[in-house]
């Protein structure tokens, strides 16, 4: 049965993070054609001119920010704080086996803080360890047992693996400690879409957009979902969503363009 979308109470939580665990811990790297870059018109190239110095602007101030962030820990080596902002900011940067170790260090200052410990497997997943990322997840369940951040991880990690039956558990434990939060319904509707029903995935997924209209993963799984019923108009709306939200979702332009090349 659809699980009605509710009142979602927000939370500080990484939705990037998450889409990477969704995809298999696979890279979501945005890669355009040369001929299609090649072949922007004048205006356009205007606008991608000011794209890329402003890309470089946020490149400079992130490198800035990380700086001023190791100034901190260095002169407060057991201040875990600024460990786990300095790890979120190596993550934004792309640097994410800094970002583990600074998530890592955090975790050693403050172990009884179930939040470094999710960072942690969420890292580790982020660099293919599946089974450290695992076995960070559970510690932050040993901390505290009311984190759906974790057991999402559980269960995406699951998904990964294509163990259905023991991510659908994952996924009912973190919908008991959290409620409905939108990477829990994108678990489910993975792990239903996973096992070929198509159909009951997309009212999960649509429930995931409806909870967090920002997140582009949700766009994509629910244009999968729509793709597989033969709905490809709706299916190409959902995945040129999911790009317009995230431009470096690579495997959901990909797909809308085998979508657009198939009309």
């Amino acid at each position: 049965m659809r699980l009605k979308a509710g009142t979602r109470i927000r939370t500080l939580v990484t939705l990037g993070v998450l889409s990477v665990l969704a995809a298999g811990c696979q890279s979501e790297q945005y890669l355009v054609p040369a001929s299609q870059r090649a072949g922007l018109t004048p205006a356009l190239q205007s606008y991608q001119q000011s794209a890329d110095v402003h890309d470089t602007a946020l490149s400079q101030q992130l490198d800035q920010a990380i700086q001023a962030e190791e100034v901190v820990v260095s002169q407060d080596s057991t201040y875990a704080p600024g460990y786990e902002k300095l790890g979120g900011l190596f993550w934004h940067a792309g640097q994410f086996e800094a970002a583990l170790q600074a998530f890592r260090r955090a975790s050693q200052i403050a172990p009884r803080n179930a939040a470094d410990w999710v960072a942690m497997g969420q890292a580790e997943a982020r660099l293919g360890h599946t089974v450290k990322a695992a076995q960070a997840f559970r510690r932050a369940l040993t901390v505290n047992p009311g984190s759906w951040l974790a057991w999402d991880g559980l269960g995406f990690l699951s998904v990964s693996g294509h163990a259905w039956r023991q991510a659908w558990r994952d996924a009912e434990a973190a919908l008991t400690a959290g409620g409905q939060e939108a990477p829990t319904m994108d678990l489910m509707g993975r792990v239903l879409y996973g096992q070929g029903d198509a159909s009951d995935a997309l009212t999960y997924f649509t429930d995931a957009e409806e909870l967090e209209s920002t997140w582009w993963q949700s766009y994509y799984d629910a244009g999968r979902a729509e793709l597989a019923l033969g709905n490809r108009s709706s299916a190409l709306k959902d995945l040129n969503r999911a790009t317009a939200l995230n431009p470096g979702a690579g495997q959901a332009w990909q797909l809308a363009q085998t979508v657009k090349g198939g009309q």
